[in-house]
């Protein structure tokens, strides 16, 4: 599949897609962490009604990793995944993926474990993060051969490190991931990642699925304009929320990203079970008919957004003289640029 960005350039709408299991742009698989370590020979247990985790006995320390690090996934488990892809409706752009190497990584030594080796014993936490890199590695390239569209990875732990723990303990392996297939990769990170935005985009990844806890329109302002923001409407708003409210936060989303073509209208994270489905609908109705540039005019907002942040006069002079262009759009050029100019300052120097 081509870049991302270039595939919204191929609609005049915008594109919506929740995570759900209704309507959306894409759809993708996600083999969850406790899964993959199971995958991996590790026993789990039930710790009660919603919680199950790897087996107290079979975590993973400094004393016992040399015995377990040359295991490998389960066919099976491969095999499956792979079925399940091919069952995928392909009249969307379709994608394998698992949660990232992080949360695995935590899964296996435990998360209040792995909180204190990253700062005890880093080379071990290293260790183990090569070790669950190298089978999601092979795990991608296999789901590449069942012919993805995309490559998803769930790292929702990742914000609980500072950017520069995260760069060393997370944004190299998840690199070192997508870069191994040639499908575009979708990375969602949970709770607030504004100051981390820039190492998420160091991952290679096309596109940024980011929570509703994070502030969509100061984000998508200091992206590259060929990086892709997903998001980002609270999950528990449409389940509990009233249909005001739920108008009320869709609008406000699209309003923020009304300037970029780079924006694909979704949910914060997952939605929970019984969601109502007219709640979600209700999103995605507001999302349709709110009004956006036409493509044309989205290129020629970032041209000029770009001269104006780079402080390019004969740029800017040459693409005020555009007698198609109308005065609405070199006044939200003009918006934009000095956001952005404010935003890059505060959140990726």
């Amino acid at each position: 599949m081509k870049n991302i960005i270039d595939y919204l350039f191929d609609f005049e709408d915008r594109l919506i897609s929740p995570i759900w299991g209704g309507d959306k742009a894409f759809d993708f698989t996600c083999l969850g962490y406790n899964e993959f370590a199971k995958a991996l020979g590790f026993k789990l247990c039930t710790i009660s009604d919603n919680v199950t985790n790897v087996s107290e006995d079979e975590l993973i320390n400094p004393n016992n990793f040399e015995l377990i690090k040359n295991r490998s996934l389960d066919s099976l488990t491969i095999e499956e995944e792979l079925k399940y892809i091919a069952k995928l409706d392909k009249k969307i752009p379709v994608g394998g993926g698992f949660f990232g190497p992080l949360t695995v990584a935590g899964a296996l030594v435990g998360m209040e474990n792995l909180n204190k080796y990253i700062i005890k014993n880093p080379a071990f936490v290293k260790s183990v993060m090569d070790f669950v890199t190298e089978q999601m590695v092979y795990l991608a390239k296999e789901e590449e051969k069942q012919g993805i569209d995309l490559l998803w990875i769930a790292e929702p732990v990742a914000s609980l490190l500072s950017p520069k723990k995260f760069n060393e303990f997370c944004g190299i392996y998840l690199k070192s991931i997508f870069s191994s297939v040639e499908v575009p990769g979708f990375l969602h990170v949970c709770g607030k990642t504004l100051k981390h935005t820039k190492s998420l985009v160091e991952t290679g990844a096309q596109v940024l699925s980011i929570d509703y806890v994070t502030d969509i329109e100061k984000c998508i302002r200091i992206v590259p304009d060929d990086v892709v923001i997903m998001g980002n409407i609270n999950p528990m708003l449409l389940k509990y929320g009233d249909k005001q409210e739920i108008i009320k936060e869709a609008i406000e989303i699209n309003e923020a990203c009304k300037n970029y073509k780079n924006f694909i209208f979704s949910t914060g994270c997952m939605l929970p079970p019984n969601t109502p489905y007219e709640n979600v609908q209700l999103a995605i109705d507001e999302t349709k008919k709110f009004k956006i540039w036409a493509n044309d005019e989205y290129r020629y907002l970032r041209q000029l957004i770009k001269a104006l942040v780079n402080d390019n006069k004969n740029e800017i002079n040459l693409l005020k003289q555009n007698n198609k262009i109308n005065e609405n759009l070199i006044d939200a050029a003009f918006e934009e640029a000095q956001k952005i100019t404010n935003y890059l300052k505060e959140y990726t120097t």
